[in-house]
């Protein structure tokens, strides 16, 4: 998305003032925008101070962050400061990057910059897939404050999302394609309420979209933590091949890596994040038609 001369002008003033706000201060900031994900910008920023030491002399520091401006946060089932606040908690545990700040309108967010995983060439796909899984469950087993972290509800998430599709000055579906999305949510309620059944009692840490973007490859860092919740593991695994998009093959290295790191039995875990995948196709169905319009 294009951002105008006038509209980055701004965006940068407020990042300065996020800043100077977080005792963070600096003479010169350079701001990048950097892969703007459905909803959200994005832009790295250096900011950097000069100290003079002596009449010959002078210190230059650097810090780095990234910062994110939240577009229609009406629109996702997001408390974001609550969000804020776990990801603290996280950042201590060596899981998530630092936050440094949160407006009061919760629009504007900056935390410390952590570089991404590099793209690896085919020939090293497996072993990125086996990280990912060593990942996943050192997330799972991960124990943090209740306080901080809110169960899952897919249930009140759908109901969320279906409110602002079916309205017509937001999204223009035809009368057949809301009827058939009104089918398939019938459809997929009693899956849901067997599969909450099934797995209330093993609940765990859950990230719910570790993308390849969303890790960084120097640390057991990982971005991008606003969906987090406490939820079924292997909903998080079925998240984890949608998200990455992953073949069978892959899927199968991603689950069996995971069982050898996590103890439990590959049939299990199979069965379990296969059950799974049905609502997070339906999930990820309703963010992307709901997310299709946003960027405007």
């Amino acid at each position: 998305m294009h951002i105008s001369e006038q509209r980055f002008g701004e965006l940068s003033q407020l990042i300065s003032d996020a800043l100077f706000h977080s005792a963070i201060t600096h003479e010169h900031l350079k701001i990048t925008p950097i892969n703007e994900g459905a909803i959200n910008r994005n832009f790295h920023v250096l900011a950097t101070t000069k100290t003079v030491l002596d009449d010959k002399r002078a210190e230059v520091s650097e810090k780095r962050f990234l910062a994110k401006f939240f577009a229609n946060n009406e629109k996702l089932p997001v408390n974001r400061r609550r969000q804020f606040r776990l990801q603290a908690s996280l950042s201590k545990q060596g899981l998530a990057p630092k936050p440094i700040f949160l407006s009061q309108d919760q629009t504007v967010y900056i935390e410390e910059w952590v570089p991404a995983l590099n793209s690896l060439g085919t020939e090293k796909r497996q072993i990125t897939i086996a990280y990912l899984a060593t990942l996943l469950n050192k997330i799972h087993s991960t124990a943090l404050d209740p306080t901080l972290l809110h169960q899952l509800d897919l249930s009140a998430d759908w109901q969320h999302y279906m409110a602002f599709i079916f309205d017509d000055c937001y999204l223009h579906l035809n009368k057949e394609e809301k009827e058939n999305l009104r089918q398939e949510h019938k459809d997929i309620l009693p899956v849901l309420g067997a599969y909450q059944h099934e797995h209330q009692h093993d609940l765990v840490l859950c990230h719910h979209d570790l993308h390849l973007s969303h890790v960084s490859g120097n640390h057991s860092i990982c971005f991008d933590w606003e969906y987090a919740a406490a939820s079924s593991r292997y909903f998080d695994l079925a998240c984890t091949i949608k998200s990455n998009e992953f073949s069978a093959t892959q899927s199968n290295s991603l689950i069996e890596t995971y069982a050898a790191a996590s103890g439990l039995e590959v049939s299990v875990i199979k069965k379990c994040t296969g059950n799974a995948m049905e609502l997070v196709n339906f999930t990820n169905k309703l963010w992307w038609l709901l997310t299709k319009d946003t960027n405007g």
